[in-house]
């Protein structure tokens, strides 16, 4: 065998998932395929915890544009309700360990911060048409 042939083994290879992985009752699931990233694609975990919320969801939606194969403007239209999940996906595909994890635990929870301002605002929205 070749050196090519060897190093090909290590290669990064794409994984398919589930998601939700748990459906509640009537959720649908979609079958989706995750894309190792490249030694070029690590730029895309370039923020800080400190970070603007602009540069880090930029920084999310070209994550998720590489890592499934769609365009920023479909990424930026998934559903906060999957965000944890779908960061979990990616950190799998690309065996993400130390630094780089913690930078999708950062990622993960500014998404969680950003669904419940969204809850919220939803809430006070509800509360006036009520009202």
């Amino acid at each position: 065998m070749t050196q090519q042939e060897e190093l090909e083994k290590l290669y990064a290879k794409e994984k398919t998932y589930k998601v939700p992985k748990n459906p509640k009752e009537g959720q649908v699931q979609a079958t989706i395929v995750c894309k190792p990233l490249s030694l070029e694609d690590m730029s895309y975990l370039e923020f800080n915890e400190g970070d603007s919320p602009d540069k880090i969801a930029k920084a999310a939606a070209n994550l998720f544009s590489k890592s499934f194969g769609i365009t920023i403007e479909q990424a930026n239209k998934l559903s906060f309700e999957y965000m944890e999940e779908l960061l979990d996906i990616v950190t799998d595909t690309n065996s993400l360990k130390g630094k780089e994890a913690k930078k999708m635990d950062n990622l993960k929870d500014f998404m969680k911060q950003k669904e419940e301002l969204i809850k919220q605002k939803n809430e006070k929205s509800d509360k006036r048409t009520e009202g």
